[in-house]
């Protein structure tokens, strides 16, 4: 969301255990406190979340993010990451 209002994010869940709340509510107050919080948020309203159950689930529907981004990733724990879409 950092290049503009119709910019689009995939937040990327992968494993149990991340509590969304806890997300929802940090990604609020990042929005009102910065500076382009405005088209962030204008941003998420067309955003989106996928779960994954472990990193192979992931590597199968962003192969090239996957393979750019996280090669030292440890891959059996929970995490989650942006992804840039546009």
């Amino acid at each position: 969301a950092e290049h503009g209002p119709d910019s689009q994010v995939v937040l990327v869940i992968v494993g149990d255990g991340v509590d969304l709340d806890a997300i929802e509510q940090e990604i609020s107050k990042q929005c009102q406190s910065l500076p382009r919080g405005e088209f962030a948020s204008k941003a998420l309203g067309h955003s989106f979340m996928v779960f994954a159950r472990d990193m192979l689930e992931v590597s199968q529907e962003f192969p090239s993010f996957v393979l750019s981004n996280l090669d030292e990733v440890d891959q059996q724990s929970s995490m989650l990451f942006l992804i840039s879409v546009k």
